[in-house]
C-alpha cells in the first residue's frame, strides 16, 4: 500500500512538472506575440509618421488590454500587478502625447521603457526571450553611441575614452550571450532563412564590437607612443585613431536596429 502511495505521489508530481512546462510555453508564446506588436510600434513611432504611429498605438492598446486582462491576475505579488500597471501607464502615456501633440517622438520615448520593464519581469517568473537579452544589451550600447554624438577627435577627451573602454567591456558581455542564446524558431514562427539572416546581422554587430575594442586598445599603445616620443606623426596617429573611434561608435546602432526590428516583423 505504501509503495502504491509513493507512486501516486510521483505520478502527480511529474504530472505537475509538465503542466507548468506547458504553461511557461504558452505565456512565452503570448509574450512574444505581445513583444512582435511592441517593436513594431516602437518601429513605426520612429519614422515620423503620425497617421502610422497613431493606427500601430492603436494596435497595441488592444493587444496590451488583452493581454493584461488575462494575465494580471497570475500572481498575487506586487512585483507582477505594479509592472503591468506601469507598461499600461507608459502606453496611455504615448497615446495620450500622440493624440495631443502629433510628436511621433515624444511617443516612442515613452514607449522605450516597456521593453525594459517586461524584460526585467520576465526574468523574474522565468519567462525570458530573446529580445530581452538585446534590452540589456542596448541601454549601454546606446550610452556609447550618445556619448560620441557630436563629438570630434578634438574634442574625444581622456575621461571620455576612458568611460568608453568601461562601457564597451560592459556591452561585450552583453553581447556574448546574444550571440549564443537560441532563437526558437518554432515559438518565433520563422523560418530558417530568417534565422540565417538574423544571424548574418549578429555577426555584423559582433564585428563592430571587435574593431571598436581594438580601436580603443590601440589608444592605449598610441598614449604609450606620444608619452615615448612627442612628434607631429604621433599625434597624427592619435588623430586618425580617435576618428576611427567616433565612426565605430556611431556604428553599432545600426546593425543592431535590424536585429531588433526583426523580432516585430520587419525583414531588411
Amino acid at each position: 500500500m505504501r509503495k502504491v502511495q509513493i507512486a501516486v505521489m510521483v505520478a502527480l508530481s511529474l504530472a505537475s512538472l509538465v503542466g507548468c512546462s506547458e504553461d511557461t510555453t504558452s505565456l512565452k508564446k503570448e509574450m512574444i506575440a505581445l513583444d512582435r506588436i511592441y517593436i513594431s510600434t516602437l518601429y513605426d513611432t520612429m519614422k515620423n509618421d503620425t497617421a502610422a504611429s497613431r493606427k500601430a498605438i492603436n494596435q497595441l492598446q488592444i493587444s496590451w488590454e488583452r493581454f493584461n486582462t488575462a494575465h494580471y491576475g497570475d500572481h498575487a505579488d506586487t512585483t507582477w500587478r505594479n509592472s503591468f500597471d506601469k507598461v499600461s501607464g507608459l502606453i496611455s502615456r504615448a497615446d495620450g502625447v500622440l493624440n495631443t501633440s502629433g510628436q511621433t517622438q515624444a511617443a516612442h520615448e515613452a514607449l522605450e521603457g516597456v521593453r525594459v520593464i517586461m524584460g526585467r519581469l520576465r526574468k523574474s517568473y522565468g519567462v525570458t526571450i530573446f529580445t530581452d537579452y538585446l534590452t540589456d544589451f542596448h541601454e549601454p550600447m546606446e550610452a556609447i553611441v550618445l556619448a560620441t554624438k557630436g563629438v570630434i577627435a578634438e574634442t574625444l577627451t581622456d575621461s571620455l575614452l576612458n568611460f568608453l573602454q568601461e562601457k564597451v567591456a560592459e556591452v561585450n558581455s552583453m553581447w556574448a550571450v546574444v550571440e549564443t542564446a537560441p532563437v526558437d524558431t518554432a515559438l518565433y514562427g520563422v523560418t530558417s532563412a530568417d534565422l540565417a539572416a538574423l544571424r548574418d546581422w549578429i555577426g555584423e554587430e559582433s564585428a563592430q564590437l571587435k574593431a571598436l575594442k581594438e580601436a580603443l586598445g590601440t589608444k592605449d599603445k598610441l598614449d604609450k607612443k606620444n608619452d615615448d616620443s612627442r612628434n607631429d606623426d604621433s599625434r597624427n596617429d592619435d588623430s586618425r585613431n580617435k576618428e576611427t573611434i567616433i565612426i565605430l561608435a556611431s556604428a553599432l546602432k545600426p546593425p543592431f536596429v535590424k536585429i531588433y526590428t526583426f523580432f516585430g516583423g520587419q525583414l531588411h
